[in-house]
């Protein structure tokens, strides 16, 4: 390797160079979306950026963060031998209609970004998510079980190697390719009319609210597991729809998803709740296979596209590094949790203090260091 790798003045003047081109020279593309914000007329082309969406992208990163750590205050609902005692907290509320809500802000941008889009480009993107989801999730496996334990976690069977891929490689990165299959489906219903997309919208959602009751009644807890397609589905059709409404209508559909939300949400813990859903998820209640959050999450984008205020600075590297946060935080958790056990921490302390190490870590690894060693494209 070349020697001036490793001094000191190299490094320096790397450092500057970044600092002087970073803003002016390099496009901000390091955001938890594949969908850029560019629209056209017919005479010229104009960015029209959508501030609100940078919000989102912020909070949600970190809220796909305290996920992974094992959600914030966990209720008896997350406990196989005392779900039966649950009631419903402040707790359940955070995690299940906050934190949860992330991955369906994220995939519901950016079908909104691709219905905006007067050429969508599908294929680009398309092909960049997945190397994305190629790099990253055989990456992670190797950095977990090494080359021979990766091997051995591949499936023999057509239908086990389709849930396999579907599960982003047993990986987090599964939002990839949920991704990429309801950026397909909301580029083909922007071509077409209102009712049509309304229809699937409807059905797609009845769809998902009845596959857990299904699943209750044939004891097949797979068909609700959190990185099936199928779950994202309806975000396609309803990006799509509110894409297309009027400025003085957003409010009022806005507050009608929200309210239509909180009642589903109620339906959540009233005939969803089942022991069964502990073989697919931490807790007895399906991820994202409730219908009550097709609605929030329409609500949350809505609400977003009114937010026309510019945000400050850390909202800004907060946004542009949410997709280094995505891909660098799995391999961040242990080390996290290696940190807090060896300080003793516990309960909330714990969460709070390895919430701060990996977002500072992976924050750092995004800015400093990965620049030298990963095409942009990988991590911005």
């Amino acid at each position: 390797m070349n020697e001036k790798f490793f001094s000191l003045p190299w490094w320096l003047e790397r450092w500057r160079w970044l600092q002087e081109h970073k803003m002016s020279n390099v496009p901000s593309t390091g955001r938890l979306e594949f969908a850029g914000e560019q629209t056209h007329n017919a005479s010229n082309s104009t960015r029209e950026h959508l501030h609100g969406f940078d919000v989102l992208r912020a909070v949600f990163s970190v809220a796909v963060v305290t996920v992974h750590l094992g959600y914030v205050a966990p209720s008896s609902i997350f406990d196989p031998s005392h779900w039966r005692e649950h009631a419903f907290n402040w707790s359940d509320a955070l995690n299940f209609y906050v934190l949860l809500l992330a991955v369906p802000v994220f995939i519901m941008m950016s079908c909104y970004l691709v219905a905006k889009s007067t050429q969508p480009n599908l294929a680009k993107r398309n092909w960049r998510i997945g190397r994305l989801f190629v790099f990253w999730a055989v990456i992670l496996n190797l950095y977990q079980t090494g080359i021979f334990g990766t091997l051995r976690t591949v499936p023999r069977t057509p239908l086990e190697l389709l849930f396999y891929f579907t599960s982003g490689l047993g990986t987090p990165f599964y939002f990839f390719v949920s991704l990429t299959i309801t950026m397909t489906f909301a580029a083909w219903a922007r071509t077409k009319a209102s009712i049509v997309v309304g229809t699937l919208m409807a059905a797609s959602t009845v769809l998902v609210g009845i596959l857990p009751l299904i699943a209750r009644q044939t004891g097949r807890a797979e068909w609700c597991q959190h990185h099936l397609p199928l779950n994202f589905v309806p975000y396609s059709f309803a990006s799509v729809l509110a894409m297309r409404l009027s400025p003085s209508r957003i409010r009022l559909v806005m507050c009608l998803a929200f309210a239509v939300g909180a009642l589903l949400a109620i339906l959540d813990w009233t005939y969803y709740i089942d022991p069964l859903f502990f073989a697919v998820n931490r807790y007895a209640l399906p991820a994202y296979m409730r219908p009550s959050l097709v609605f929030l999450a329409t609500g949350v984008v809505l609400a977003a596209t009114r937010l026309q205020f510019r945000h400050g600075k850390i909202i800004q590297f907060m946004s542009e590094h949410s997709l280094a946060l995505y891909c660098l935080h799995p391999f961040a958790l242990w080390i996290a949790s290696r940190i807090t056990t060896a300080m003793g921490m516990h309960g909330i302390m714990e969460l709070a203090t390895s919430l701060f190490l990996v977002i500072l870590g992976c924050y750092s690894c995004s800015y400093w260091v990965l620049p030298h060693f990963l095409k942009r494209e990988l991590f911005r």
